[in-house]
């Protein structure tokens, strides 16, 4: 349980001077509360934080420090429910810890597929920022381990993931689709570590993050001299028509020859149709082998790509 108060040092001074105030969340940026090695994620101040640094964050190749927009929420509620107290006979009543903060937020016309994305929340430690609708402005916490007067960190607020809660809620003759996102942030989190970043202060308006979309492969037409490459976004579109990766060209691909453990060059690429791409490699390759594509483009995932890799026929 979080520390109730600081009473070594008494009552705190109540004097204010210029602050930025949060408004109304537009947009959480989820993160994983701690990397691979086990320590907490973090925006270090003495970074340059602008457009630059932020696009590197969502396109983190690094899924434990990588950052997760959510979409823009058109409805939140963020309370904090009532504190627990103990009442002795007298009447007295004696703190004992701060009320559970709670998150109701509200993506409408949003897609059925979003659920099962939201789900993934309760798979890890999570935290998240949030940007506030307003301004942009990016709130954190220093949490409670820093020097207040000068914190070196803004850290994501932790959430209890036990908590997450994403429901469908379908149309009806009056209402859109809608995906309702429900969690409690962490008891220690205590409101008066939150802390702003103004769009001013980075000169980015960090409304405009999107998250990443998974793309899927398959491939066909596999010869020693070439293949294609049809590239899909996981889950979206419609069963008979997905939406389809567009706009790479040659330089955003590599291949590699597992079989051989050596690169396979890829010559030329083609976008014959929408996400459908036809590819040369500068040198034949041998029957049987086993290739592995990798492409590269912002805002997309190519975990699963990478992953499907395709042989060339023997015959």
């Amino acid at each position: 349980m979080a520390s109730v108060c600081d009473c070594a040092n008494g009552i705190a001074n109540t004097g204010t001077a210029r602050t930025s105030l949060m408004t109304v969340t537009r947009t959480l940026i989820f993160q994983p509360t701690y990397d691979s090695n086990g320590d907490r994620n973090k925006i270090d101040l003495s970074d340059t934080l602008d457009q630059a640094y932020f696009l590197a964050r969502v396109n983190d190749p690094d899924p434990y420090t990588r950052w997760y927009p959510s979409p823009e929420i058109n409805e939140v509620k963020d309370t904090r429910g009532d504190s627990v107290k103990d009442t002795s006979e007298d009447g007295t009543d004696f703190f004992v810890q701060q009320g559970v903060g709670s998150v109701e937020a509200g993506f409408w016309g949003a897609s059925q597929q979003l659920v099962g994305q939201l789900k993934s929340l309760r798979c890890n430690d999570v935290s998240a920022y949030c940007v506030d609708m307003v301004c942009g402005n990016l709130v954190g916490t220093i949490g409670a381990d820093q020097d207040e007067c000068d914190p070196a960190y803004l850290y994501p607020i932790k959430i209890n993931k036990g908590s997450v809660d994403p429901v469908l809620m379908k149309a009806t003759g009056k209402t859109v689709q809608k995906v309702m996102l429900k969690f409690n942030w962490n008891i220690e989190e205590q409101d008066e570590n939150l802390r702003v970043i103004t769009r001013e202060s980075t000169n980015y308006d960090l409304r405009n993050l999107r998250g990443l979309l998974d793309i899927c492969s398959s491939y066909s037409d596999i010869t020693v001299d070439g293949f294609t490459a049809t590239l899909t976004v996981k889950n979206y579109g419609d069963l008979l028509r997905p939406v389809y990766d567009q706009g790479l060209e040659t330089a955003n691909f590599t291949a590699y020859n597992v079989t051989q453990a050596a690169t396979a060059i890829i010559d030329s690429v083609t976008e014959s149709s929408d996400g459908v791409y036809d590819m040369l490699f500068r040198f034949p390759q041998t029957a049987g082998d086993v290739i592995r594509l990798t492409p590269s483009m912002n805002g997309r995932d190519y975990t699963l790509v990478i992953a499907n890799t395709f042989q060339i026929p023997l015959t």
